[in-house]
Formats: C-alpha cells, structure tokens, sequence
C-alpha cells in the first residue's frame, strides 16, 4: 500500500515536472527572479556607493569644522579647552565624541598628541600619511574604520618662521559597521518585498500559463471526446489569442472533414451493401423458385438469363470499386498518348445515336477542329460514355442533348447539357460521390451502379483537370470537364 501510495506520488511529481504549466510559471518565476536579483544587486552596490559617498562628505566636513577647535600656534596642536556640556555645536568635539567619530592628532613625526574616543578605539598607527581616505581594521580585527587624514599646518608665523607651515596631521575615522547598519536598514525593505514579488510571479505565471494553455486543454478535451461513432464535437473559444483561434479553426476543419469522411464512408458502405444485396437476393430467389418444384426447359433457361443479368451487374459494380479503389490509392496506371478530343467526342456520338433514337432523344455534337490532349484513350472514352448515358437516362423523350467543344487558355472545355428534369441545388455539391442518388431509386431502377459519376470524377483528376455541374429543375443539367491541352 505505501509503495502504491510512494509511486503515485512520484508519478505525479513527474507529470508536473513535465507539465507545459509547470515549465512556464517556473520559466516566469526564474525570469523575474533573476531580473529582481539583477536589480537588488545593482541597487545594493548603488546605495552602499552612495553611503560610502556620504560618510566620506561627513568626514571631510567634520575636519573642516573641528580644526577651529585646534589650537596650533602654542606649541604641538592640540584641542582648546572646551566644555561638553556647553559645546554642543555641530561637528564640535563635544559633538563628535557623542556620536562616535575617532579623533586624533598626530605631530609631524606621526605620534599621537592628542583626540576623541581613541582609547576606545585601536586603530594602527601605521597609517599612510598624507591627504586622504583609507579603510583599516581595527587592531581587533573585529571592525573596520574609514579614515581622513589631513594636514595640519599654522595660520600664524612663529619663531621667524612663515605662516601656512606643517605643524602634524589630523584624522578622523568613522566605524563602517554603522554604514553597514544603515545599509542593511535602508535595504530591508527590498529583502521583504522579493518573496512577495516572486509569489506575485507565480499567480502571474499561472494566470499567464492558464490564458495560453487553457484553450490548449479544451482542444484535447474534445478530442479526447471524439470517436469514429461522434464527430459532432467542435472547440468553441471566445477571446483566445489569435495563434490559438487559427489551431482552433484549423482543428474544426479538420474534424468536419473526418465527419464528412466517415459519414461518406458510412453511406458507401450502407450503399455499396444495398447495391450487392439486390441482386444476390434476385438470384437467391430465382434459384429457390426454381428448386422448388420441377420446370419446364424453357422456364429454367428463362431463370439461367435472369441470373446472367444479376451476375453481370455484379461484376460492373465489382469492377467499378475495383477502378475506383486502385485510382484511390494511385495504383491504377494508364498509358499516355495524344488524343484528339473532336475525332474522339464524334465517335462516342454516333455511337450512343441509336440509343438517342431509341428514346426518341435529338443527340447532336459541336466540335472544332483538335484539340490535343495528353491522356488515355480508354479511360475518356469511359469518361465520356458515361456522361451521355447518364444524359440520355435522365432526358425525357423530345428532349435533347448536346455535346460541345470549345478551348479556353491551356484548356479543352467539353460541355455534356441535356434539357431534362433538372437537379435540385443541394445535390450538387455530392453528385460525384460513390453511390450518391437524387432520388433513392434512380440508380437501381435504370440499371446503373451508382458509381460512374465517382468515376468520371477520378478520371478527370488523373488527367489533371476538372469537372463541373450546372443544373436548374425542369431546365436541363451541363456537365463540364476541362482538360489541359497537350504541350
């Protein structure tokens, strides 16, 4: 049971370190982070510059004010005496002492005469002297001080001497750890504020990751839903990012055109069964009557036919799919060679004149001379064989139909029009469908397989042309092929 448990949270701990979520508020986070990190850095080194520029100013304004307060034209320099509980002026002794500044003066030989706090305070005396500012630890070791050093020099002449001469050295030294302090005081604020900002990154991050993966998951949702039996499902998505709106609209294509897939699939093979069905049941129950009692020679001959004619249509069916299937896959290959299109179309039109006549159907062609097209002669003759049968099924008698040729650019335009019942508009688009009927009992009642116009469709496409249908009820139907020209 604790294994069980151990590895469904492992498993889950894996789904989440591969999760696109994850990775994308993690990828915001460290983004902010390290752009937070990069500021604070910058800030902090900015603010202990500025400090460091303060404590400096400090120093050098504290001597500039204490050396009033020196007294050097009576021998070695030293403090005048003062009264702490008086001076209380800025920056006088009284007042460094209180706030901690070290002062010292040291002769011109660089020994300690006089200061402020220096006995606390065990700074080396090794000092570099000269005008300046140093940082040194303390003797210690336990602090740093930063120190200012400056000349000391005498503001009246003495002894025969010339005023401005150097008389010792003045320093005084601030401990850095109260910059550090202040530092740290001043950048608190900044170290509160990065975890805030950093979870503000998160609900950020995910709020980002939800807008950009969540249109995402409902797509997989609905897929997810879909099977061979429902393909009703679509992504509905409202204010989504436009790259997701196209994956959104690309997909619904998608899913109607594996809709209008299977359900042509369906319907060939609900179809196709219907067409087998048919004339296996009319040789089923001619072969039972005739087993049923004794006949005579000629009933049995009479039956012999009947059967041929149901086994002939199934072979034409058969041999339709067959053709239809191998022009699927691009199994289906035809020697090429120019054809003359007018010669071929005046053929097929004194061919199917008897049959025109026979319906009592005016059939008429109008060709001009060529043109030549690149293709098998086999495969137009079916094309359009196929056309005028279907013509002359469907014009009633008086009725005409027309076959014309015309060229257009690098195209032969072949017009089959008949001046029929018509077909209503929305068959048109599924005419050249397998098995597709205008009326259920078109096909089957005239003999036909309901697959020559599929067939003429994939002829046409293995040519590289086109094929077109113009119809309106009680005026006639045009079918057009184009076809491009030999080179």
């Amino acid at each position: 049971m604790k294994n069980r448990v151990n590895r469904k949270i492992l498993n889950w701990v894996g789904w989440v370190w591969r999760s696109l979520w994850f990775r994308l508020i993690a990828l915001y986070i460290v983004l902010v982070g390290l752009t937070l990190l990069t500021f604070s850095i910058y800030f902090y080194f900015q603010l202990q510059q500025h400090e460091q520029n303060q404590v400096d100013a400090n120093l050098e304004t504290a001597v500039l004010q204490i050396i009033p307060s020196i007294d050097l034209d009576n021998g070695p320099p030293h403090f005048r005496q003062y009264d702490d509980s008086k001076d209380s002026n800025e920056n006088s002794p009284g007042d460094l002492r209180s706030k901690g500044y070290m002062v010292r003066i040291l002769g011109t030989d660089g020994k300690v005469v006089g200061g402020l706090n220096q006995l606390n305070t065990p700074i080396p005396l090794n000092l570099p002297l000269e005008n300046g500012y140093s940082t040194v630890p303390a003797e210690d070791n336990k602090t740093t001080w930063r120190i200012y050093t400056q000349a000391l020099e005498w503001r009246q002449p003495r002894s025969g001497g010339q005023g401005g001469e150097f008389v010792g050295w003045i320093q005084v030294g601030w401990p850095t750890f109260l910059t550090y302090d202040a530092l740290a005081d001043s950048y608190k604020p900044i170290l509160l504020a990065i975890p805030i900002v950093l979870l503000l990154a998160a609900l950020g991050g995910w709020f980002l990751a939800r807008q950009v993966l969540g249109p995402i998951t409902r797509i997989t949702r609905t897929a997810q839903a879909i099977s061979s039996t429902d393909l009703a499902g679509r992504i509905e998505l409202t204010g989504s990012t436009a790259e997701i709106g196209r994956l959104a609209t690309t997909f619904n294509d998608m899913l109607d055109r594996l809709q209008g897939a299977f359900e042509r699939e369906r319907r060939f093979t609900a179809d196709a069964s219907h067409e087998l069905r048919t004339p296996l049941t009319a040789l089923k129950g001619q072969i039972e009557v005739s087993l049923d009692q004794p006949r005579t020679q000629t009933e049995y001959i009479d039956t012999l036919k009947d059967a041929n004619t149901e086994v002939d249509r199934l072979i034409r069916l058969s041999n339709s799919l067959l053709s239809l299937s191998r022009m699927d896959q691009g199994q289906q290959k035809f020697p090429r060679e120019n054809v003359d299109l007018s010669d071929l179309l005046d053929s097929l039109v004194e061919t199917m004149q008897p049959l025109a006549e026979a319906k009592d159907i005016t059939l008429s062609g109008q060709f001009t001379s060529g043109p030549i097209i690149s293709g098998n002669f086999d495969q137009l003759t079916r094309l359009f064989m196929n056309l005028l049968d279907n013509a002359l099924k469907y014009t009633p008698a008086a009725g005409k139909v027309t076959v014309s040729l015309k060229e257009i650019g690098s195209f032969a335009r072949i017009d089959v029009a008949d001046n029929g019942q018509g077909i209503p508009k929305e068959h048109l688009p599924h005419l050249f469908e397998r098995f597709y009927r205008v009326h259920s009992d078109r096909t089957s009642s005239s003999g036909g397989t309901g697959l020559g116009l599929a067939i003429a469709y994939e002829i046409v496409r293995w040519h590289q042309g086109k094929i077109t249908v113009e119809s309106k009820l009680n005026e006639g139907t045009v079918f057009s092929v184009y076809l491009p020209k030999a080179h």
